[in-house]
């Protein structure tokens, strides 16, 4: 059985000491006479996958108040929740070993339908083990877990389909950045900008070598570094303030974002749409397409220019690769950052993780993974899963709702509902510890 000091700095005093022996709650967590209710989901996935270690570990303050609430209503001892925290690390291991083995079978080249049948095998096993577990420890209490377990499942499929988790976050959209390979609605509304302001330029939505050309001369006419990258400096001087009346290209981009007919003139459809736009996004509905509505236009059009709340797993990195770094379901961001072929042509490729009060920026995409390597889930063009929803992971839709017969790409069932691996240094400054999974927010900004 695990120390009681590590299951404390794993999990925090709360969760052994949020309810006394006799099983009553503390004012810790809330209080309530009987299991807690919910409608019961469309599939009871106990039995089908690994759950014990997501719903008791994860990191989450909604999650760690329901696990106060069932040790009270199964009147759990304190060596028996040390007992049930204890099966749940042990499924959890057993899940984040099998994945590490899959990703060292696949950058080995040696990955077939045996090599995922025989996971799928090992990872039933270990559900089965922690079920075998489980029913020793609570015997005729048994039942009321389960009932606990189909009704806390319930209450996560709602929050996986609202904006609490897996929706773009309105705050955190952020100006994208822009270099040559992007493509997308952005860089249309770069491209009509750039024509607004008197260079030549195609609008095709590719950021080309022309187009590059023009971000150049227009920087060097406004005094900033003519990187031919368009971050927040370039956006700030490029957006043309334009409101009903207005004409040209830069309603041409507004238009285009909002979808409505691009014809330069700002009549009062294209005024209705962005209204609604902003009120959409919080923002004061005036009408009027200023620096804040730019900024939340391109942001949240481009691939990568907004930003997901995804549940984060960690891994072990290769040796001799940057401590800090992050995978993420695209393994062309992995090939691009390490110099390999690929069809993004401007690495680096970072993101920055906010959890809490934490920001950390700069976190190269070094690998790919946690489940997917096709799945770039925050981009307009997603190449696959769109059916998931904007900003899900595919892994996040398999685990908790069963999408794709809760399977990933390679037919692996899903273990646990991540959309972005930390390495531990990158945990760490998160405020991770080195056996802690939970949700985060990422900004994909730099991303195409």
């Amino acid at each position: 059985m695990l120390r009681r000091s590590l299951l404390l700095s794993v999990l925090g005093a709360s969760l052994l000491a949020g309810c006394s022996n006799s099983g009553t709650p503390s004012a810790q967590g809330p209080s309530s006479g009987a299991a807690p209710a919910a409608a019961a989901p469309s599939f009871d996935p106990w039995g089908q996958k690994p759950v014990l270690g997501f719903l008791l570990l994860t990191q989450d303050e909604t999650l760690a108040a329901e696990v106060r609430d069932l040790f009270a209503v199964l009147g759990l001892s304190e060596a028996e929740r040390e007992q049930l925290l204890n099966l749940a690390q042990r499924e959890q291991e057993g899940e984040a070993a099998l994945r590490a083995q899959y990703r060292r079978q696949a950058a080995e080249g040696q990955i077939a339908p045996q090599a995922v049948s025989q996971q799928n095998l090992q990872l039933q096993r270990v559900v089965d083990t922690t079920d075998a577990g489980v029913r020793a420890l609570l015997g005729d209490r048994y039942d009321t877990f389960r009932a606990w377990v189909r009704a806390a499942w319930a209450r996560q499929q709602a929050r996986s389909s609202s904006a609490d988790t897996g929706m773009v976050s309105p705050q955190a959209v952020s100006w994208p950045v822009l270099r040559v390979g992007s493509s997308g609605q952005s860089v249309t509304s770069l491209q009509h900008l750039l024509l607004a302001h008197g260079h030549s330029v195609g609008v095709d939505g590719q950021f080309g070598s022309q187009t590059e050309a023009a971000v150049r001369s227009f920087q060097q006419s406004r005094g900033l570094s003519a990187d031919g990258i368009v971050g927040e400096q370039t956006w700030t001087a490029l957006v043309i303030t334009v409101r009903e009346g207005s004409t040209g290209e830069a309603v041409k981009a507004v238009q285009k974002e909002l979808g409505v007919t691009a014809d330069g003139q700002f009549g009062p459809q294209t005024k209705s749409a962005v209204v609604s736009f902003q009120q959409s996004r919080g923002l004061t509905a005036d009408g009027i397409v200023g620096p804040n509505t730019w900024r939340e236009l391109v942001g949240s059009s481009n691939g990568g220019g907004g930003s997901c709340r995804v549940y984060a797993t960690q891994f072990q990195q290769e040796a001799g690769t940057p401590s800090e770094q992050v995978a993420l379901p695209d393994k062309y961001l992995k090939f691009a950052n390490r110099g390999w072929t690929s069809p993004y042509k401007s690495p680096p490729y970072t993101v920055q993780i906010t959890r809490g009060t934490t920001v950390v920026g700069g976190l190269k995409v070094y690998e790919v993974g946690p489940w997917n390597e096709n799945d770039n889930y925050w981009s307009s063009a997603r190449r696959k899963f769109a059916s998931a929803g904007s900003c899900v992971p595919e892994a996040q839709a398999a685990y908790l709702n069963n999408y794709n017969g809760g399977r990933d790409e390679f037919g692996r069932v899903v273990g646990n509902p991540a959309g972005i691996d930390l390495s531990p240094a990158a945990a760490r400054r998160l405020g991770l510890g080195s056996l802690q999974n939970g949700y985060v927010v990422v900004s994909y900004s730099d991303l195409p």
